[in-house]
């Protein structure tokens, strides 16, 4: 075991949350997994906790609800039972696509966050039917394979304990104005460019520690990333200008 990169299913529900709660929504509904499902328990958490200290209110939950007609029910029986909800959370892609089919059936005036960027959830915010997502972040197996090559090349890196390293991949919210620049950079291609990545191994880099991994996560943002494919030309001023971004 030479160390392991990922994230954590509490930030993912957290980050998403405290996203929501920016667009100053208030009265919040979930659609997640079962409440012994270790990953949409923490994911619900998460939001629920990031959601109400922002001054919102989770209503209610609906559990064991992200499958077919399961969620198709919860999701009707939540937006009939609090009918001034304006957020619904759904934990995983599939369930937010059906939160999309229902609110579409419903006519609801409701706004629609997921985590799991599934194809079905990038059409959901090009379309504008879902207002944010998250996951999918694409470098956890970039830098999982970069500590396993130093290692290879008898460079162990370690922690601050001298132990192989967990390195904890922040979660970051993609708002739908954005969609199309992730399906380029993330999807279609990687947020790192090769160049990048090999400043991660002590074949290109003699000096490459472990606190070069912790800053890289700690940059690690989706403006970061974009204006790193701004300065490699990758996407022009104009492109940049319309983003709003530092």
């Amino acid at each position: 075991f030479k160390g392991a990169v990922g994230t954590r299913d509490l930030n993912t529900g957290r980050n998403i949350g405290e996203h929501a709660a920016s667009l100053d929504l208030k009265n919040a509904i979930i659609l997640t997994g079962a409440i012994a499902d270790p990953t949409h328990n923490a994911r619900t958490e998460g939001f629920t906790s990031a959601f109400e200290s922002a001054g919102g209110k989770v209503l209610d939950v609906g559990w064991d609800a992200l499958e077919g007609q399961d969620a198709i029910n919860a999701a009707n029986d939540l937006l009939t039972a609090h009918p001034e909800v304006d957020t619904i959370y759904a934990s995983n892609g599939n369930g937010g696509s059906i939160v999309v089919e229902v609110v579409d059936q419903r006519g609801a005036d409701v706004s629609i966050f997921v985590t799991d960027l599934d194809p079905d959830v990038l059409v959901g915010l090009q379309n504008g039917k879902i207002a944010a997502a998250n996951g999918a972040h694409w470098i956890n197996p970039n830098f999982a394979l970069t500590l396993i090559t130093n290692a290879l090349l008898g460079h162990e890196l370690t922690d601050s304990n001298g132990q192989a390293p967990e390195l904890v991949v922040p979660v970051m919210t993609l708002p739908s104005e954005l969609v199309d620049f992730y399906d380029e950079f993330w999807i279609q291609s990687t947020p790192y460019s090769d160049e990048e990545m090999q400043q991660f191994v002590v074949t290109w880099n003699d000096d490459v520690n472990f606190a070069d991994f912790e800053q890289a996560m700690a940059d690690y943002t989706i403006e970061s990333r974009l204006k790193a494919k701004h300065d490699d030309g990758l996407i022009s001023d104009e492109e940049w200008g319309s983003l709003g971004l530092e």
